[in-house]
């Protein structure tokens, strides 16, 4: 008669049959569902490295890389010689566009092999990984060499024409006048912000190996000012980036942070280290764990160009944000923190759909490039419905609050729809279905622009959107003049903060301008008679696509 089994075989029975089953839903490609299946496993034996190892091979195809990397890092922990956990890690790293992080697992996946003897197998992941560490050597000299000559390249005007500066000249008058509706309140307090933190910052040094004179909240300070507004970014000296990376890894060390994990982690650990020791470590470890991601994102994306992990980063900040509001949505803030604000996820929400809508631009698969535009069209929709459903604060109270949490998210995101609607039109076989979208697309810009101060370099570009949408849809002549004359009386009007932003060191004047010029075209077939104001009439802005004629 055979013996009953222990609850502990029992126990890990039920954890390999979870493991089986997930491997067979794996191999049908049902990533989402395979993956909670470990997670099962994992909470019914949580000492076994392959159930680990497993999940982070789902959160790979999910393209969940912070996840994965936490996955396959913990593998390697309770089995330090586990090669397909680190070459996990090291592709995960990959993706996420950091190869001087993805060569060191590359090269630990190397060492983990046998050194002899080797059999088929494992020969085919002995290529593998020599062939991704040699790419990720490769990428991490192209990175050094590009990080170094994009910060030698930025452009940055004369310290007195930078927008900060300009906008900072112009608060006395502001306040004499008691001007609120300028866009010099918010790149003044986002410069503040950044200088502060700046300052913060760059006191630290290191004696030997500690590190010395550390301010604890530059993170805090430098990622606020990222929340108002992000066209204050600059890098002011060569020791910028290495001073952040040191105060990246302090402040995560003393505040016993989640930076180098993912969000599974911080639900996983958060509740217990809050019942364990309190909301005063819990609090400040969130919070640096979020700034962190978030000034990551933003550093992956501006320096680098490298919009995938910047989009990750900010998705798993709305995440964890999310998460939080949920979980503890009964705390006050005053003991969960100021990350989970409304105001605070809807700045984070406003970088996250700008990220997505570069990673549009470079995603080539045209699958996944419309997921991301349906992804940005219910984000935008998303914080047009948070900030209807809020009373805005009076601009008079804080105007550069008002600007940053309210008025642009919104009106970005009215530009976000705008943009949809756009790609919309040309993704469409039918002329009248296209003209549809277009015309959805320059109301949607219209909208957008009465969010904006007028001395606001988004409010010409968003007017330039319209017109061309406008353009190409064959509006009214009289709708097309009267979008030139209100582009026209923008353009002057934001050069006194904006004559030297990013986007007009771009050629965004030389673009508005180009447009202008039909309105000679316009103006002479009207005096000809050709054409009259009610006419719709169609053109391309493209001097090389142009075809224009009456409707």
């Amino acid at each position: 008669m055979s013996q009953a089994p222990s609850k502990e075989e029992a126990r890990l029975r039920l954890a390999e049959r979870l493991k089986d089953e997930g491997n067979a839903l794996f191999s049908k490609q049902k990533y989402g569902p395979a993956s909670k299946k470990y997670t099962e496993a994992i909470a019914i034996d949580n000492s076994n490295p392959i159930l680990y190892a497993n999940r982070s091979a789902c959160r790979l195809s999910l393209k969940q890389y912070l996840d994965a990397v936490a996955d396959a890092t913990r593998a390697v922990e309770l089995n330090p010689m586990y090669a397909k956990a680190y070459a996990r890690v090291a592709t995960a790293r990959d993706a996420l566009g950091q190869p001087s992080l993805s060569k060191v697992a590359w090269q630990k996946a190397l060492d983990a092999l046998p050194s002899e003897n080797l059999t088929e197998a494992e020969m085919k992941q002995k290529k593998q990984y020599e062939d991704g560490l040699a790419a990720a050597l490769k990428a991490t000299k192209e990175e050094e060499t590009n990080d170094r000559q994009h910060v030698s390249r930025m452009k940055v005007p004369p310290k007195d024409a930078t927008p900060w500066m300009c906008g900072m000249e112009m608060l006395p008058q502001l306040r004499r006048e008691e001007n609120y509706h300028s866009s010099a309140w918010l790149i003044a307090q986002a410069y503040h912000e950044f200088q502060r933190g700046t300052q913060m910052m760059m006191e630290i040094y290191t004696y030997g190996d500690n590190m010395v004179n550390l301010n604890l909240g530059a993170l805090e300070t430098i990622s606020n000012a990222m929340l108002y507004d992000t066209r204050v970014f600059h890098v002011p000296s060569p020791s910028w980036l290495p001073k952040f990376n040191q105060q990246v890894v302090a402040e995560s060390q003393i505040r016993n942070a989640w930076t180098t994990a993912g969000p599974d982690k911080v639900f996983q650990e958060a509740e217990n280290r809050l019942l364990q020791e309190g909301w005063d470590n819990v609090r400040p470890a969130l919070s640096t764990t979020v700034r962190c991601w978030i000034l990551r994102a933003l550093l992956e994306g501006g320096l680098r160009s490298n919009h995938v992990s910047e989009v990750e980063y900010l998705g798993r900040v709305i995440e964890v944000i999310e998460w939080g509001r949920k979980v503890w949505k009964d705390v006050d803030f005053s003991s969960r923190g100021a990350i989970f604000r409304d105001t605070f996820l809807r700045g984070v929400k406003k970088l996250h759909m700008e990220a997505l809508t570069e990673a549009y631009h470079q995603e080539k698969d045209i699958d996944a490039k419309n997921r991301l535009l349906e992804d940005l069209f219910q984000e935008a929709e998303s914080i047009i419905q948070d900030v209807d459903g809020n009373p805005i604060p009076p601009r008079e109270n804080d105007p550069s609050f008002a600007e940053a949490y309210y008025y642009y998210p919104r009106g970005f995101a009215k530009a976000i729809k705008a943009f949809y609607y756009k790609e919309k039109s040309q993704s469409t076989k039918g002329q009248e279905e296209s003209d549809g979208f277009m015309m959805k697309a320059l109301q949607a810009y219209l909208d957008a622009v009465e969010d904006f101060p007028e001395d606001e370099e988004k409010r010409a570009t968003f007017l330039n959107g319209a017109l061309e949408n406008a353009m190409r849809a064959g509006a009214p002549v009289k709708m097309q003049l009267q979008l030139m004359e209100d582009l026209r009386t923008a353009l002057p009007r934001i050069q006194k903060i904006w004559a030297y932003s990013p986007s007009a060191i771009s050629g965004r004047d030389n673009t508005i301008k180009k447009n202008l010029e039909y309105e000679a075209e316009i103006r002479r077939l009207l005096a000809a008679g050709t054409l009259t104001q009610e006419d719709r009439y169609r053109w391309s802005p493209s001097r090389t696509t142009q075809t224009r004629g009456r409707i």
